[in-house]
């Protein structure tokens, strides 16, 4: 138990005072000892769920309740022409803790790293204080995306979300990072047994754009590999607008019920790079629908065939 002094008129008596009990003289009139000693008009404690009043403590002060928690209630009082008026604020109290003072690296293995701000369900994968800093190896065979943040020592983190794409081949080598996919994908028929595919692609989404488009197809009911050489049906050169489409028939026709699997995949020829999807479309051929009609319409009293 201690006992403050508040204006030399009142003894304010505090329970379970901890380290973050101070009383300040709010009017400025009496000398009161303090213990980490803050500006005027602020009142910190530790009282449990227990709130208590403060009589003839001045035109304003302020009342912190941060309960043993994080959870912290802001009590502020004051004065306007005799007749005291009363707020509560909601907050968080931190404390100060220098091993949180740290960058913290979050990694996604084939897909973007879970960022929520969760120390005990979702630690970082690697943490350090200083550059540089060398990570824990990465497995081969798999596309890593690493997103370095920076927390200090109240625990609050930055929002970054720029992702490092790291590409770690078979054989543990680093691969060069291919152009992003294309946003958009179709598979459709054509005439007398033929697909059209067609694709889009943004080529402001990457630093490197891609400058062709490789087409993988099966028409034996497997799913087309990229790895496989003999998978790769159309190399066709982008052109260099700022959204690039595919729009193309196949050269080759397939017979009644065969069934044509594709995926569509941006490659850049500079640094032998390809993107990584493998989203696969399917179109069963079908020549009893009926073509595309090729004929000629005449309007104003005219014919048509």
């Amino acid at each position: 138990m201690a006992t403050y002094v508040v204006d030399g008129v009142e003894d304010l008596v505090l329970e379970d005072v901890g380290e973050a009990g101070i009383v300040k003289n709010a009017d400025g009139e009496e000398d009161v000892e303090l213990e980490d000693a803050w500006d005027l008009f602020y009142v910190w404690y530790v009282l449990g769920d227990e709130d208590f009043e403060l009589e003839d403590v001045g035109t304003t002060y302020l009342i912190l309740n941060v309960e043993g928690s994080e959870q912290m209630n802001i009590k502020e009082a004051f004065t306007i022409v005799g007749t005291i008026q009363n707020n509560m604020l909601e907050g968080q109290y931190r404390v100060e803790n220098e091993y949180l003072n740290r960058y913290e690296a979050y990694l996604g293995t084939d897909a973007w790293p879970d960022l929520t701000d969760d120390l005990v369900l979702n630690p970082p994968w690697d943490f350090f204080t200083t550059w540089p800093h060398t990570l824990p190896p990465l497995s081969p065979g798999r596309t890593y995306y690493l997103i370095i943040r920076k927390r200090d020592k109240y625990g609050l983190i930055d929002f970054n979300v720029e992702a490092l794409v790291i590409r770690i081949g078979p054989g543990g080598d680093e691969l060069p990072v291919g152009p992003v996919d294309p946003f958009i994908s179709q598979l459709g028929g054509e005439p007398v047994g033929k697909v059209r595919f067609r694709a889009s692609y943004n080529w402001m989404q990457d630093s490197l754009p891609a400058d062709r488009w490789h087409v993988y197809l099966t028409s034996d009911g497997s799913t087309p590999d990229p790895s496989n050489p003999s998978h790769l049906y159309l190399d066709v050169p982008m052109n260099t607008f700022r959204v690039e489409d595919l729009d193309q028939a196949s050269g080759d026709a397939w017979g009644h019920g065969t069934v044509i699997k594709v995926i569509y995949r941006t490659y850049r020829t500079s640094d032998d790079a390809e993107s990584l999807n493998t989203d696969v479309l399917e179109h069963t051929i079908n020549l009893d629908a009926p073509g595309i009609v090729d004929g000629e319409l005449f309007l104003g009293g005219g014919a048509d065939r």
